[in-house]
């Protein structure tokens, strides 16, 4: 990927070159950095997106991805920054060591920059220093802590992803509440005043930092369909986002159902991803075909949420060994927090709490987002399980195999209520005999996460069990565990085909010129193409031509009023 100068194929990664085309081509013809984007959408504002001349972090991050994989980089840098904070945090070289490779090998990452969410990933990769600045900066009041706080969270802002950065807050409010409490009980009010003031000195530094884009945005985000009520005269949604903001049933399509948290122990709990390369032995010339596995609740997915059982089994040990640490009593806290969170409309009674009363919340979409924190949180603290493991004794031997037992009873109560699930999904249609096949495929595919399953779960213990009876020390028990888990979450990564290419290669192919398009180019009077049906949400009329239609998450909601009461609604 790095020595072919290959990029991954995602949706959003071939959907940008239509939209970005003639920008491009304006600027290279007259020098000049084109502030509005006449074909899509009948014409939208860019001037937010356009990135800072000057010199800034952002500038050294841009050179040492054109020397390697913008990719490698992120993720270097989201794993030294779990290994760097488990190791502030007191853990060994071991524990720090297995949190970070956990992290960087969570599935649900490698799906966002495969699928060109690239701004989210480079967020959710910057929270381990965000996270570690702010307990030193509330642990040493300082300039110095303060200023490192500020520049992690500006790094983070400057990404983009506001509702990763919201996330991001929520977690520094909890680290210093935690602190908070502390000073108060201690009456120590003169470093209350002085965190306080450092505080709000480090968060407007953090704004100040990312003043470009972040003022930009806001300004422009009134007018888009993420800031404004978007009017449909044939139905009205009952909520929709008091202040302006997307409605509830729009921005909530992509709730975690409570159910669907069984996929973070085994990934295909509801069928995986929309689409998964099948190679099971049911039916054999299907092997290698896609078809199409989740059957959850939500629209579709292009993502495994799966942690592992290893990991969840050493989140339990690290919650139970560090109960009295008020730092983990609140990331756990906040975790449990997320997940509510994550319901969205499937506890729409929470969700609507913040939809409707916290400042911008219903700017944001896919309440799931909030699990991608959640993991975070997780893999840090089942590090601090792994710590506790090779400092055991004996007589904690008990404590570890109460926990087995849970998670084997957890296994076998989804195993046995597995065989009254239905196997189908709402935009199932196929003929009959294509739905059974699909559902067999599926019933497979979970009978063989059990098997998975019951086999991480009985080799973890007997690792243990191995340790406990001294017949491996700690540090090969770690390795061991290590091991596990880096096996398990790569073999998940692994199901997910991503299709690397050469991107100069791919857009000539996509784009090539087709019939239509000589027609269109001939005609040298003022036009914009109107695409019907499902032609409207494709960015493909853009590369050439001024097109009404196209994709952008933060369309002008003046153009989608348009869209959905005057023209029609694609969907």
């Amino acid at each position: 990927m790095v020595l072919d100068g290959l990029s991954p194929q995602g949706v959003d990664v071939i959907a940008s070159k239509g939209q970005t085309k003639q920008l491009k081509e304006y600027k290279n013809k007259t020098g000049e950095t084109p502030l509005y984007n006449p074909s899509l959408f009948g014409g939208m504002p860019v001037y937010f997106r356009i990135p800072p001349k000057a010199i800034s972090i952002d500038s050294l991050f841009s050179y040492l991805g054109g020397i390697v994989s913008n990719v490698f980089l992120w993720y270097l840098l989201g794993g030294s920054g779990v290994f760097f904070l488990c190791r502030f945090l007191g853990l060994g070289q071991f524990p720090s060591f297995f949190g970070a490779l956990g992290f960087v090998l969570y599935p649900h990452y490698q799906a966002l920059w495969a699928e060109g969410h690239f701004m989210k990933f480079r967020a959710i990769m910057i929270i381990p220093w965000v996270c570690m600045t702010s307990v030193f900066f509330f642990r040493k009041t300082s300039i110095i802590s303060m200023g490192l706080f500020a520049l992690a969270w500006g790094i983070q802002i400057r990404t983009q992803h506001y509702q990763i950065v919201f996330y991001t807050a929520l977690l520094i409010f909890v680290i210093g509440l935690i602190s908070l409490i502390r000073w108060i009980k201690d009456r120590k009010w003169n470093i209350i005043l002085k965190s306080a003031t450092l505080t709000l000195i480090g968060i407007f530094i953090a704004l100040m930092s990312a003043s470009q884009p972040l003022f930009l945005a806001r300004e422009y985000l009134p007018y888009s369909t993420r800031g404004a009520n978007t009017i449909n005269l044939s139905e009205a949604d009952s909520k929709q986002g008091g202040s302006g903001g997307v409605g509830l049933s729009y921005a909530t399509q992509w709730s975690t159902h409570p159910a669907e948290t069984g996929t973070w122990i085994l990934p295909h709990f509801y069928g995986g991803m929309s689409g998964i390369k099948y190679y099971g032995d049911t039916y054999p010339s299907l092997k290698g075909k896609t078809i199409p596995g989740y059957w959850g609740y939500m629209p579709f997915t292009q993502s495994y949420e799966y942690m592992g059982p290893l990991i969840l089994i050493l989140f339990v040990l690290g919650i139970i060994s560090t109960r009295k640490s008020h730092l983990v009593s609140g990331l756990v806290g906040l975790s449990i927090f997320l997940v509510l969170l994550s319901f969205g409309h499937h506890f729409e009674f929470f969700y609507s709490l913040f939809f409707d009363y916290f400042p911008f919340f219903n700017k944001f979409r896919a309440p799931m987002m909030s699990i991608t924190v959640t993991f975070f949180i997780i893999i840090l603290i089942s590090a601090f399980g792994l710590e506790y493991l090779m400092g055991a004794e004996k007589k904690d031997f008990r404590q570890s195999l109460w926990i087995f037992g849970c998670f084997c009873a957890i296994g076998f109560i989804i195993w046995f209520l597995s065989s009254g699930f239905l196997f189908s999904h709402v935009n199932d249609s196929y003929g009959e005999e294509t739905i059974r096949i699909i559902k067999t495929i599926r019933k497979e595919l979970l009978q063989n996460d059990f098997i998975r399953y019951f086999l991480i779960v009985g080799t973890t213990a007997g690792v243990i069990v191995a340790f406990f009876m001294n017949r491996i020390n700690s540090y090969f028990m770690a390795i061991f565990l290590t091991g596990i888990m880096i096996i398990d979450l790569i073999n998940v990564q692994s199901k997910k085909e991503i299709k690397f290419s050469d991107i100069k290669k791919l857009e000539r192919k996509h784009f090539k010129k087709t019939s239509a398009d000589n027609f269109f180019l001939s005609d040298k009077e003022i036009f914009r193409i109107f695409p019907i049906g499902k032609l409207f949400g494709s960015n493909q009329w853009s590369y050439y031509h001024q097109s009404i239609g196209g994709y952008s998450s933060i369309k002008m909601n003046g153009i989608q009023e348009i869209i959905t009461n005057n023209l029609y609604h694609p969907m």
